[in-house]
């Protein structure tokens, strides 16, 4: 995954934000793997990546899975 890109995580009225760093402090390396709680919600919607990096045409890549499965991972590439 991608610097700097956004994750924004859709299950049910739920919406959650994360943001992928490289680092968490003076001379360290954060992990590039992103945790996301979903309440009480037993199912995820959508998940949406939006890429740091600008198209030609002044747009973002996204990356949007349909009806992931909950409680599991993800690899997007």
């Amino acid at each position: 995954m991608a610097l700097g890109a956004v994750i924004k995580v859709e299950a049910g009225g739920l919406t959650v934000w994360g943001q992928v760093s490289g680092s968490s402090g003076y001379a360290s390396q954060g992990s590039l793997v992103q945790h996301f709680g979903l309440d009480t919600e037993t199912a995820v919607d959508q998940v949406t990546v939006i890429c740091p990096y600008v198209k030609l045409d002044g747009s973002h890549h996204q990356t949007v899975l349909l009806d992931p499965v909950a409680n599991g991972r993800l690899l997007v590439v």
